[in-house]
């Protein structure tokens, strides 16, 4: 409950820094960098790809990549999403701060090889993702750092559906272009 109204709370903030004049948002911008993910008491290292392309103001759309692995006892679990939605940010100077929230798809596998065989499981599921960050620097490049709280709706052992929340922690570069 309390993830909501942060979340419109941070919005409320970036459309009131838009009305009273900051500087616009660059049109388009590229971020690539690490990632990671905590799930079920482990953490998946990884990387992160989006996009995202200014529509008016203070709205983009964003276009999310992530890939994490792990591997524990000879069980290589992997987890990646393939997210999209819509993006609020602001410039404030030579930080611009953003929220997202981000629908889509989350493929999950597990794999364990057996001498020259491998055995593996794989879903994909319907997920999402919202959170937010900053991006540091004004000019044509940046650093972004970024926390997400990531859902997927996934089925237990016992094969019922039951929606799993993931932290997503991510830090990179930003190449902003057009403008």
């Amino acid at each position: 409950m309390g993830r909501i109204p942060s979340f419109a709370g941070a919005a409320a903030l970036a459309l009131a820094a838009t009305a009273t004049g900051a500087e616009p948002v660059p049109p388009a911008d590229l971020f690539a960098g690490y990632s990671a993910v905590s799930s079920d008491g482990a953490t998946l290292h990884g990387g992160e790809v989006a996009l995202a392309w200014r529509i008016s103001g203070p709205l983009s759309v964003a276009g999310d990549l992530d890939f994490h692995s792990h591997t524990v006892e000879s069980v290589r679990h992997r987890t990646s999403a393939a997210l999209v939605g819509p993006r609020l940010s602001f410039a404030a100077g030579a930080v611009i701060p953003f929220v997202h929230l981000l629908l889509g798809a989350v493929r999950d596998s597990d794999s364990v090889a057996i001498f020259s065989q491998t055995i593996s499981e794989s879903h994909t599921v319907l997920g999402a993702a919202g959170g937010g960050g900053l991006d540091l620097g004004r000019r044509r490049f940046a650093v972004r750092i970024q926390a997400d709280y990531r859902l997927a709706r996934r089925k237990d052992e016992a094969g019922v559906s039951k929606t799993e929340g993931d932290p997503r922690l991510s830090v990179g570069g930003v190449l902003r272009f057009g403008g």
